[in-house]
């Protein structure tokens, strides 16, 4: 048996010499096996694309906190800026002592509360208008909910009816 063993070997390596042997390796697996072996090979490969994924992703929300945080501190560092200088400008009106010029920064600041006031009047509007477009919208996907499960309750009712 060994004789045979040998024989079959290349002659350099009997003699105890080393040399590459390339394999030339055969798998023979039924069809189904390797269809589900490429299955599962597949399914590992999105699994850890997933993974990495959400890595990524978690990464990267905590850089969005934070840059909506830096944004959030630099709106109201502005609006305190504005507002320190909305004071110290309605203290220069008040010590004004010329009444035209008084007047002109008080019908100003009037025009200027009645803008806002308007705005916001507009957005409140805005927002019931949408409140109602939503709330219709819900009352007919209701409705329309309600037609098809009649429809199907009638089906099943009645089987020789045609849908």
């Amino acid at each position: 048996m060994r004789s045979q063993i040998l024989s079959a070997l290349p002659p350099a390596l009997v003699g105890g010499a080393r040399m590459p042997v390339a394999a030339d390796v055969v798998i023979r697996l039924p069809p189904v096996l390797v269809v589900v072996y490429v299955l599962a090979i597949v399914i590992w490969y999105e699994l850890i694309r997933l993974a990495l994924m959400k890595l990524v992703a978690r990464r990267r929300s905590g850089r969005t906190e934070r840059d909506e945080f830096e944004e959030w501190r630099r709106q109201e560092a502005e609006l305190a800026n504005g507002r320190r200088e909305a004071a110290e400008q309605e203290a220069a009106e008040e010590s004004e002592p010329d009444p035209a010029r008084r007047y002109y920064y008080i019908a100003r600041r009037t025009a200027r509360a009645e803008r806002d006031a308007a705005v916001e009047r507009a957005r409140k509007a805005v927002e019931d208008a949408i409140g109602r477009i939503e709330r219709r919208h819900r009352e007919i996907e209701a409705a329309l909910d309600h037609e098809e499960s009649d429809r199907i309750a009638r089906r099943f009712e009645d089987p020789t009816a045609g849908g």
